[in-house]
């Protein structure tokens, strides 16, 4: 019993360690990271209550607003949970669209599911769509 008692104090420890790495290393002020598109999302500030700030370009063939720099906006959660927004729409250009990216940092990565609504440009009617994104550091 005292043995599976130590080998479960390790374990969490362990994983303390590993947040605590993603905390120093993974999602901070600063970093910058690069989806399978190649779209960019730079992560400026980070609050003590995991609010953060930063700047999406998009980069997918396809979809409207690229190259454009965007204002994101989300939450991190001990540094391995992330959710964020973009609202396209910035000085330059108005795509009627929004997209809200959920996941998590592992291995160095951060794996997210996304969904993206518009105003369809053909019916006037709001469409969605859906899929994920595997983000690299830059």
């Amino acid at each position: 019993m005292l043995r599976l008692f130590t080998m479960l104090i390790a374990i969490g420890f362990a994983g303390f360690a590993h947040a605590q790495d993603a905390v120093r290393h993974g999602i901070t002020p600063g970093s910058k990271w690069v989806n399978e598109l190649g779209s960019e999302m730079e992560i400026v500030t980070v609050d003590p209550n995991g609010a953060i700030t930063g700047i999406y370009i998009n980069r997918a063939a396809g979809f409207d607003c690229q190259d454009e720099p965007m204002a994101l906006s989300g939450w991190l959660n001990r540094g391995l949970l992330i959710s964020f927004s973009v609202r396209w729409k910035n000085e330059h250009v108005d795509c009627d669209s929004l997209t809200g990216w959920t996941g998590y940092y592992a291995s160095g990565q951060i794996f997210t599911n996304w969904e993206l609504v518009y105003i369809s440009a053909r019916t006037g009617l709001p469409t969605r769509l859906d899929g994920s994104d595997t983000f690299m550091p830059q």
